[in-house]
């Protein structure tokens, strides 16, 4: 169990660089990206694109221990991560009252899910580990 936390904390790392990197990216780029993807008549919607962009760094976590995770665990752990966060992104969408509200529920129902995920991670394999060594 030690190797496999190893390699995916290395790989969370790695995770967290790329995003924040393709994120960086993508915000600077974003103007450029909109007219090539779609066309000009969606610029004015950059802040939302912009917003959207950052869900891509919790994401990446959720994508990286999603695997494991169901690997290690009897119960459906990720599941009931993505229901949770779910429930979140649509409360907040009920009482949004602009797009933009509604980009940040992505945004936020997306940390929520990295952070459970990361959560119900740490406590599997201090759980694994423990016993392990009994």
């Amino acid at each position: 169990m030690g190797l496999v936390k190893k390699q995916v904390r290395y790989l969370s790392i790695l995770y967290l660089l790329f995003s924040f990197i393709v994120v960086f990216f993508g915000i600077i780029f974003s103007k450029q990206i909109m007219q090539i993807l779609y066309s000009n008549e969606y610029t004015e919607q950059l802040n939302i694109a912009k917003i959207l962009l950052i869900t891509l760094i919790p994401r990446a976590q959720f994508l990286l221990l999603r695997n494991p995770i169901d690997a290690i665990s009897v119960r459906p752990v990720n599941t009931i991560s993505l229901c949770l966060s779910f429930l979140i992104m649509l409360l907040i969408m009920f009482f949004s009252n602009s797009v933009t509200l509604m980009a940040w529920s992505f945004v936020i129902s997306d940390l929520v899910l990295a952070v459970l995920s990361m959560i119900f991670w740490s406590f599997m394999v201090n759980r694994k580990s423990g016993a392990e060594n009994e």
